[in-house]
């Protein structure tokens, strides 16, 4: 008899599990799902906010006014428009240029510098043109956390350690390339030996006298 009932106990228990595994399962209590995080980012510099479809917005500045100079702020205006026509486009953001006449002198550059960085949607500025424009307004830039890239300012003192401002880069040459070219060809080809120099009194004139002088 105890086998008998052993084997129906088996059977017995056998049963209730299939019939366990065979029931469907109750589902789990629904847990409210977390509200999703908004995503912030934060930056000692700030933080730009550009909403998909709107424009990256660089600011140009050059010397686009004056006789003698606004050729050659055109010149650079037009290579800019056509470097935006070429990339198009950066992260799927198209690029708009807003174009302003730095003058070439400390007045126009530091006018143009406080319009610029009371624009919150500037991002960066592609100039200035002149270093008499250039040096004023990096100190604006600077405060302000606004990078600039000129394609033609040469002051050395624009990259000199001692006055450098960390927001100021160029794609031209220094003057302290320019300056001891300019000596080198004067003493050896020409055949010079006293040389005077004379400057406006603008930046980029006294720096690149001083550069040639010391040069020679």
């Amino acid at each position: 008899m105890r086998s008998r009932y052993r084997l129906i106990s088996i059977v017995a228990l056998l049963a209730l599990i299939v019939s366990a595994c065979a029931a469907p399962a109750a589902p789990p209590p629904k847990e409210e799902a977390a509200p999703a995080e908004e995503f912030t980012y934060e930056d000692e510099w700030g933080v730009v906010v550009i909403p998909a479809g709107e424009p990256l917005r660089l600011g140009f500045v050059a010397g686009l006014s004056g006789a003698g100079i606004d050729v050659l702020g055109l010149d650079e205006k037009r290579g800019a428009e056509l470097a935006v026509k070429d990339k198009g486009e950066v992260m799927g953001f198209p690029i708009e240029l807003q174009v302003e006449d730095g003058q070439c002198n400390a007045e126009g550059g530091q006018t143009v510098a406080n319009k610029l960085v009371a624009d919150p949607e500037i991002v960066a500025v592609v100039g200035h043109m002149c270093s008499s424009s250039c040096i004023p307004a990096a100190d604006i830039y600077d405060q302000n956390h606004y990078s600039m890239v000129s394609p033609s300012c040469t002051a050395p003192s624009l990259t000199d350690p001692a006055t450098h401002k960390p927001i100021f880069f160029r794609t031209a040459w220094n003057d302290k390339i320019q300056g001891p070219a300019a000596a080198k060809f004067a003493y050896e080809v020409l055949g010079a030996r006293k040389v005077a120099t004379i400057h406006d009194g603008s930046p980029y004139a006294e720096q690149l006298g001083q550069e040639f002088a010391k040069a020679f």
